[in-house]
C-alpha cells in the first residue's frame, strides 16, 4: 500500500507546486507532504520488518496489532522517528535532484543525451550518492521507530521512555562507532541504485507529457473530397491557376 500510495501523492503534490516554485524545491516540498501522510504505513512496515530476526520475547511490542498500539502508545506514536524520517527524504529528495541536474548538465552532448540509456545511467548515479549521504539518518530512523516506548520496571509500574532523535544517534555511535552509522548501507544503497535506472526515463517521459500538457489541442484537418483530384490550398487565388484547354 506504501509503494502505491508513495509514488501518486507525490506526482500530485509535485506538479501543483511546479507552476509556483522551482523544480527542485518543489520535488522537496512534495516529499515532505508525502513523508508526513504515509509516515504510519512506514512506522508498521519497519515494525513487521523488524520483528523478524528477534526471540518472541524481544519482539513481542512488535507484534502487536494497531489497535493495541492505539491503546498503549497513542495514536501520536505511528508518527515515531517523524523527524529523522523528514531529513532523510527531503535531503535525499534535494541531494537526488541536484545531482541529476549537475550530472546531466556536465556530461554535455554526444553521449546518448536524451536517451532512456543516458537518463537511467545519470539517476542511477545521483540516487546511489543520496542514499549514501543519508544513511545515518535511515539507521537512526529504524532504531527510534522499533524502540520499546512502554517497559515494566521492577516496582511493578510501567515506565515511558521516548526514543530521542540526538540520543538515539548516540547510542548507535557508542554501540558502532562510524561503521554503525552507516549499517545496511549496502544493501539500501543497492535499492537506491536500481530503483534510479528506472526513475530516470520516467522522470523524462512525465516531463515531456507535462509540457505537452499544457501546449494548445492539436486537431487533425479533414479536407472535404474533391472529385477532380486537386489538392488545392486554401489560400489558392483563381490566378495562380494556369487553365488548361
Amino acid at each position: 500500500l506504501h509503494s502505491a500510495l508513495s509514488p501518486a501523492l507525490w506526482l500530485v503534490v509535485y506538479h501543483s507546486q511546479k507552476g509556483q516554485r522551482e523544480a527542485v524545491e518543489a520535488a522537496a516540498v512534495a516529499r515532505a507532504v508525502q513523508v508526513v501522510a504515509l509516515q504510519p504505513l512506514e512506522f508498521v512496515r519497519v515494525c513487521r520488518q523488524g520483528g523478524l530476526l528477534l526471540s518472541a520475547g524481544a519482539r513481542a511490542h512488535l507484534d502487536r496489532g494497531l489497535g493495541e498500539m492505539i491503546m498503549s502508545d497513542g495514536a501520536g506514536s505511528f508518527w515515531r522517528a517523524l523527524v529523522p524520517t523528514m531529513l532523510r527524504d527531503v535531503t535525499a529528495s534535494v541531494a537526488f535532484w541536484q545531482c541529476y541536474i549537475t550530472l546531466q548538465a556536465s556530461v554535455g552532448p554526444g553521449l546518448g543525451e536524451g536517451s532512456a540509456l543516458h537518463s537511467a545511467g545519470l539517476a542511477s548515479a545521483s540516487a546511489l550518492l543520496a542514499a549514501v549521504a543519508t544513511q545515518p539518518l535511515d539507521v537512526a530512523k529504524t532504531r527510534m521507530q522499533v524502540h520499546q516506548l512502554m517497559r515494566s520496571g521492577e516496582d511493578g509500574y510501567k515506565k515511558v521512555k521516548q526514543a530521542r532523535f540526538i540520543a538515539t544517534l548516540r547510542e548507535i555511535w557508542t554501540a558502532g562507532g562510524v561503521r554503525g552509522l552507516w549499517t545496511g548501507c549496502t544493501a539500501r544503497t543497492s535499492r537506491a541504485a536500481f530503483a534510479g535506472l528506472l526513475l530516470g526515463p520516467l522522470f523524462q517521459f512525465g516531463h515531456v507529457v507535462a509540457e505537452d500538457a499544457v501546449k494548445p489541442l492539436r486537431r487533425a484537418l479533414v479536407l472535404p473530397p474533391d472529385p477532380a483530384n486537386t489538392i488545392v490550398h486554401p489560400r489558392s487565388r483563381r490566378s495562380m491557376f494556369i487553365e488548361v484547354k
